[in-house]
């Protein structure tokens, strides 16, 4: 069962602008574009100038989205792999055979 909250105008207008703000967004551009977008206005209905400056923060705001998308995968793949640390205290003649071998045929 899905529930619909009901969220104001202002309410959307302040989470959006926070969101724009975060990613980089000038805080004056973010403000305006936030109105824009919580009023569900449409490009075909802005201005040129309110439809370009629209577009640019929500450029900004995905290329923001994405390099966080892109650092979140990363430290993910990171966390799955097994970690083997061999601190230099712990290494004893048993763990470096095999070096002990590959080192005598560098040399």
């Amino acid at each position: 069962m899905s529930t619909r909250f009901f969220v104001s105008v202002e309410e959307k207008t302040r989470l959006f602008h926070a969101e724009l703000v975060k990613a980089g967004v000038e805080y004056q551009q973010a403000s305006r574009v936030a109105k824009v977008l919580a009023q569900n206005q449409f490009e075909e209905s802005l201005p040129p100038e309110e439809a370009q400056l629209t577009e640019e923060a929500c450029r900004i705001w995905l290329q923001h989205r994405q390099r966080l998308n892109f650092i979140e995968q990363t430290l993910a793949s990171f966390s799955a792999k097994p970690t083997t640390e061999i601190s230099a205290t712990k290494l004893t003649e048993s763990n470096c055979k095999n070096c002990a071998g590959s080192n005598q045929s560098l040399g």
